[in-house]
């Protein structure tokens, strides 16, 4: 059985993975036509348009959806844990 702990680390790395791909997206000029399919996908047409890109901001980007996965992650295995112990009999 998983541990709140190992549970928040895999979601947190598929969560940082899936902004890492992003990031290399945005540097190597991938991005907006990317955005652009998905908007038009969407039958959506808003202004976005892709800055470039800053190593800064794509690790603090990655870093910060890492912990958000994380966080979510170990919850979500807490509140998993326990909802399926099974019931102590009444004494």
């Amino acid at each position: 059985m998983n541990s709140p702990l190992r549970t928040g680390i895999a979601l947190g790395c598929f969560l940082a993975s899936l902004h890492l791909i992003w990031s290399l997206l945005v540097l190597t000029g991938l991005a907006q036509p990317l955005i652009n399919i998905i908007l038009w996908l969407h039958m959506l047409s808003v202004p976005v348009q892709v800055q470039p890109f800053e190593l800064g901001i794509a690790a603090l980007l990655i870093g910060v959806t890492w912990c958000v996965g994380f966080g979510y992650g170990f919850l979500f295995s807490v509140i998993w844990r326990a909802g399926s112990q099974k019931p102590r009999p009444m004494e």
